[in-house]
Formats: structure tokens, C-alpha cells, sequence
């Protein structure tokens, strides 16, 4: 049975530009090696193996920061969260880059609690202030508790 090339899927690493497969064959092929497991082994060897090399090309192509770059920084913080002075262990794994929202530069390297608090605020000082305040009219002036 001759089929056109319609019933092909692209695929650009071919001379001829389709899969070898028409697509309910391949669909077939591919759930078969999935119920095998052959398919998961395959993802999770590959993602234990790129996974550094992933993580460093995406902080690449979200913040520009390469790992010459993260360590400068590293470097600069000695070390350590730029809030809150925390070193890296094992809970982080390593301290995020911490950019601005609205320019994209990259500020400096935080734990991700420090990362996740401003991102609670919505990096707003205004609203961090308050929250500041807030803590501390709650340490002179604490409310009773309900009886």
C-alpha cells in the first residue's frame, strides 16, 4: 500500500523530510515502547544526565547569566544570599538569580526563600516597608489572644 506523504509526519534530520512512519504506526510504535518502559528509562537516564547542562542553558536564555557569571557572583556574595547572608545547602542546592522584573537586569544571588519572599511582595519596597512596620508595632504593641 502506497501512502502520500501526507500521512507522514516532518521530520528534518531525514533527506526525504518525514518520519519513516506513517503516523498511526508510529503512534502505535511509540505507546508500545512506552508500556515497555523502554521509553521512560530512556527520559529519566537522559535527564540525569543533562540535567546540569540543561539548567545552566536555560539560565542562559532567561537571564544571561552563565556559569562564569553565576560564579563571579558567587564570588562577590561570598558565598552567601544577598538578604538574609544564608550559605547554600543542600534544602537550596544553589542560590537563584534574582532579576528585575521590568528591566531584566540581574540584581544578585538569593536563597529561594529571600527569591520567593520578593516575589511574595511583588518586589514592591513600598509594600515590604509595611510589612516592616507591621512587625514592629506588633513587637511594642502585641494584641492579647482570645481567651
Amino acid at each position: 500500500m502506497t501512502l502520500s506523504f501526507d500521512n507522514f509526519a516532518k521530520h528534518a534530520g531525514h533527506p526525504d523530510g518525514v518520519q519513516n512512519y506513517c503516523r498511526p504506526c508510529y503512534n502505535a510504535r511509540q505507546r508500545q515502547l512506552y508500556k515497555e518502559g523502554y521509553l521512560r528509562q530512556n527520559q529519566l537516564a537522559y535527564r540525569k544526565r543533562y540535567t546540569e547542562r540543561l539548567k545552566w542553558k536555560r539560565r542562559i536564555r532567561r537571564y544571561g547569566v552563565s556559569l562564569e557569571v553565576y560564579e563571579q557572583l558567587l564570588a562577590a556574595q561570598d558565598d552567601r544570599c544577598a538578604i538574609c547572608l544564608g550559605v547554600e545547602t543542600y534544602e537550596h542546592k544553589e542560590l537563584c538569580v534574582d532579576h528585575d522584573h521590568v528591566t531584566g537586569m540581574v540584581r544578585g544571588l538569593l536563597c529561594s526563600r529571600c527569591n520567593k519572599a520578593l516575589g511574595g511582595f511583588g518586589e514592591s519596597a513600598a509594600l515590604m516597608q509595611r510589612a516592616i512596620d507591621y512587625l514592629n508595632r506588633s513587637l511594642t504593641d502585641p494584641v492579647s489572644p482570645r481567651p
